[in-house]
């Protein structure tokens, strides 16, 4: 089951990787390449259909981002407050 924090976050990168590919006018394909992943994986990153990875965040930070400070800030607006029961991490 995803926390609201795991729905949010994958709507908010789908945006983001919208926005950006539009920005940058990149087909499917190219972004995909910057991000070092299938043309399979980046399409289901933005039809929302799954989450991208840690280093596929850091890659689109670094490679594709026009502001990678924002755009993590706007990230880590989405956590829930270090004392919610979302918060915790399950084992």
């Amino acid at each position: 089951m995803r926390t609201p924090f795991q729905n949010d976050l994958k709507a908010h990168l789908r945006a983001e990787l919208l926005h950006t590919r539009t920005a940058l006018r990149e087909s499917q394909e190219k972004m995909a390449e910057r991000l070092g992943i299938s043309v399979r994986a980046y399409v289901d990153l933005e039809r929302g259909k799954s989450c991208c990875s840690l280093v596929t965040y850091l890659f689109y930070l670094r490679y594709c981002s026009t502001n990678a400070q924002a755009s993590l800030n706007e990230v880590l607006a989405l956590l829930p407050p270090a004392d919610s029961d979302e918060s915790e991490t399950k084992s």
